[in-house]
């Protein structure tokens, strides 16, 4: 049988062959990625490779998403991440404003944080927000597993950004972080109350301790763990660094307990008690 020109040239040219076998494979790999609840179809958006694709399947902000169309019609209409004079141009309320990270809420869907490393920043936010958003849900699902009812973790999703309009250099972040707003009461609020015996629950420390003992994280600050307006429940903000020991949260945060719950903490760190296992 007569060879077909497609043939012969990747005969001659194995790298080409060799492409093609791994896109195929990628290909195949994304399309076989578990989705979690949300099973809606997902084209891979222009400029997201196929391997970048498969990492964040998982985890992205999809049409299905109620708030979808507000968030892209606000990136939309204009490069709201370029840098930080944009993003306050675009509508937001910039509540988070580090040396590389921008983050704050948009007045037409002020229930969701919005995190993103401006243009301007030489930084791939890739692994940063994935680590988030990986880690926000397996700490969801021990909230749920073990009806956790005073402690919360914001939802976190990665948005891919329209095509258009394009950066100003051609050159600018493709993902951001979408995450649900949950205030806390603030750092200074926080460390008062978290020193105040009244404000401690023995349910409120075991539900801290369940979460922490099944996945801690590395830099336990009062900025990390906040107090919601009641002072009822805790909201863990930084999920980027997750860490399988206690060891952070009793160096900085547990030895700042109220003597009498630092007696009830140490006893389920000691003992190794799960309480409502």
């Amino acid at each position: 049988m007569e060879k077909t020109m497609a043939e012969t040239a990747l005969r001659r040219d194995p790298t080409q062959t060799r492409r093609l076998v791994r896109s195929f494979l990628l290909s195949t790999l994304l399309l076989l990625q578990p989705l979690e609840a949300d099973t809606d179809s997902w084209e891979i958006p222009p400029g997201i490779s196929l391997s970048i694709a498969k990492k964040i399947a998982p985890y992205t902000f999809r049409p299905s998403h109620p708030d979808y169309e507000t968030i892209q019609n606000i990136f939309t209409q204009s490069r709201a991440i370029e840098n930080k004079r944009a993003f306050k141009a675009a509508g937001f309320n910039l509540i988070a404003s580090k040396r590389l990270l921008i983050g704050g809420v948009h007045p037409s869907c002020p229930h969701l944080f919005i995190k993103a490393y401006p243009d301007s920043v030489r930084k791939d936010p890739l692994n940063s927000f994935l680590t988030r958003a990986k880690t926000a849900r397996k700490m969801q699902k021990i909230i749920t597993d073990y009806n956790i009812t005073h402690v919360k973790v914001p939802e976190k999703y990665i948005y891919v950004l329209p095509k258009d309009p394009k950066p100003e250099n051609g050159k600018g972040k493709k993902i951001l972080l979408v995450e649900t707003y949950l205030p806390g009461i603030g750092i200074q609020a926080t460390k008062a109350a978290w020193t105040d015996e009244a404000t401690w629950t023995e349910a409120m420390i075991d539900d801290l301790y369940l979460l922490l003992s099944h996945q801690s994280l590395y830099d336990c600050a009062y900025r990390n763990f906040q107090f919601s307006a009641d002072k009822k429940t805790i909201i863990l903000f930084d999920l980027e660094t997750p860490v399988k020991t206690l060891g952070d949260f009793n160096r900085m945060l547990a030895n700042r307990l109220p003597k009498k719950w630092r007696k009830r903490w140490d006893k389920l760190v000691r003992k190794k008690i799960k309480p409502r296992q």
